[in-house]
């Protein structure tokens, strides 16, 4: 989508509800609310798809086995494996930096840096929706079981954006019974 006509849907509804299906420049669009002010960086690190480790191999001119080696940390969430940026963490906290942001220069790799560092920003007024949109798209797998399973627990401790219901994911309700029933296992 053009830049302008994104701007044509903001000035008619100013309420924008993000869907799971709405297309990545929209989506990409409202990421850039981002203030860097840093308090995501500074508190978390961002989730790394394969889709943006050449990328980010390329800005260090390192191998892609070499960045994954020195900047990475294998990850799952939902049942689906990927990379994590590392962490600095303070002693006893489960959470931490990202150590690719500095306080006073910000992100080290503002320019390469990964999809959900992109798309997820707290400080925007849509953060939460551009959260959820991103799992649905990248991490919930609708042909993986346990996926399912997993994201059905997210479920009863957060909230979804419209397509993100369990019956939309998996609009066959018999195949959802087996799924939730571990009849179906994989």
């Amino acid at each position: 989508m053009e830049f302008h006509k994104i701007k044509q849907v903001i000035k008619k509804d100013p309420s924008v509800i993000i869907e799971k299906d709405t297309p990545i420049d929209i989506i990409e669009h409202y990421g850039k609310e981002c203030t860097q002010c840093g308090k995501c960086c500074s508190i978390d690190s961002g989730l790394v798809l394969e889709e943006d480790i050449p990328k980010i191999a390329d800005f260090f001119g390192i191998s892609i086995e070499k960045v994954k080696q020195l900047y990475f940390d294998e990850h799952q969430k939902f049942n689906t494996s990927l990379y994590k940026l590392k962490q600095i963490k303070k002693e006893g906290k489960p959470y931490g930096k990202c150590m690719l942001f500095d306080e006073i220069k910000g992100c080290a790799i503002h320019t390469a840096k990964p999809k959900h560092c992109r798309v997820c920003s707290v400080k925007s007024k849509y953060g939460e929706q551009l959260s959820i949109w991103f799992l649905l798209n990248h991490l919930v797998n609708v042909n993986d079981a346990e996926s399912i399973r997993q994201y059905a627990q997210y479920l009863q401790t957060h909230p979804t954006i419209p397509g993100g219901e369990l019956d939309k994911l998996v609009p066959d309700k018999e195949r959802l019974r087996k799924i939730m029933n571990y009849e179906i296992l994989r």
